[in-house]
């Protein structure tokens, strides 16, 4: 997505402006923005991304993920496998 994004760059800075994006992006550059050139570079956007990620891996879950007091998850077993349904007979 990022990749994608930054192919809206017209004119070659590496940086997008609200102009260089479609209108229902450009709100993207006020949330974004976090050096005030109402610019958008690829850092600011990888940040972006990652908090909207909430820090969880591409394909995982929250990094940290799990009870506060280290305690198990609904579901999980002591020992950290999940209880598995008896073969079928």
């Amino acid at each position: 997505m990022l990749d994608r994004l930054m192919k809206q760059d017209e004119n070659g800075d590496g940086k997008l402006s609200a102009d260089e994006m479609p209108q229902w992006l450009q709100g993207l550059v006020q949330r974004a923005d976090r050096d005030g050139d109402e610019l958008l570079s690829r850092e600011e956007l990888e940040k972006m991304m990652e908090a909207r990620r909430g820090g969880r891996d591409r394909n995982g879950p929250p990094r940290g993920a799990g009870r506060r007091d280290g305690g198990p998850q609904d579901g999980d077993a002591p020992g950290g496998d999940r209880p598995r349904r008896p073969p079928a007979e």
